[in-house]
């Protein structure tokens, strides 16, 4: 359905062992963090990926054991610019605060050290297939964008769906106003970090942060 999306020169030595058609991601950036255990056989990490506003997103992504010791990642790992293929995924969680939770990131199927002439350029490219699972909200902010927000079910390779909030910009936003619960959506976008304040009492606020797919192209299927 969607063709491979990792085949950059250089790219060739991605490791790959594992795709799921409805859902592929291609990043490359930073290494923030030393990577730390997560649960079974994996590690978790972020990538900083650079927009060309300057703007800097903080990605979280989730790898085996298997691949950190193919590439090499088994120790001082932070600050390494690297290539990511994955899938985006939710998964719920129980927050501090009792309340369920989607916990994302990418599940990275394959990395590399990217040749040094391909070092420090940026990509951040996702391509989704899914059902819209909730009414889609329009808004028009105050200095006159429209912007539509969206959740997506998507599949993964094994008996459970992914639940992907996007948002649409524009005509885009537009045109995604009259989707449907149930229809079928075909996209692509990049992945974005966005912080927000989230009032936990009457006296406190707490700074959050969430992601989402930014839509560049939208088009219905079903």
């Amino acid at each position: 359905m969607f063709s491979n999306i990792g085949t950059t020169p250089g790219n060739e030595n991605l490791n790959r062992h594992r795709y799921n058609q409805y859902n592929q991601a291609l990043l490359s950036g930073v290494i923030e963090a030393e990577f730390e255990y997560s649960h079974g056989k994996f590690y978790r990490s972020r990538l900083g990926v650079l927009r060309l506003s300057g703007v800097e997103d903080h990605i979280p992504i989730i790898i085996s054991e298997n691949l950190m010791m193919a590439n090499g990642f088994e120790e001082n790992a932070t600050g390494k610019f690297v290539v990511v293929e994955g899938e985006f995924n939710s998964f719920p969680k129980i927050g501090a605060d009792g309340r369920k939770h989607s916990d994302f990131f990418i599940f990275v199927n394959a990395i590399c050290k990217p040749c040094l002439d391909e070092q420090g350029v940026n990509q951040n490219y996702i391509q989704l297939e899914g059902r819209i699972c909730k009414p889609t909200f329009y808004r028009v902010t105050p200095f006159g964008r429209e912007i539509t927000e969206l959740i997506i079910a998507v599949e993964r390779n094994y008996v459970r769906e992914d639940y992907i909030p996007c948002i649409a910009w524009g005509q885009t936003a537009w045109d995604a106003r009259f989707l449907n619960v149930g229809d079928t959506v075909r996209l692509n976008g990049r992945i974005q970090s966005r912080e927000y304040l989230k009032k936990i009492s009457e006296q406190a606020l707490e700074r959050r942060t969430t992601y989402e797919v930014s839509i560049r192209r939208l088009i219905v299927i079903g």
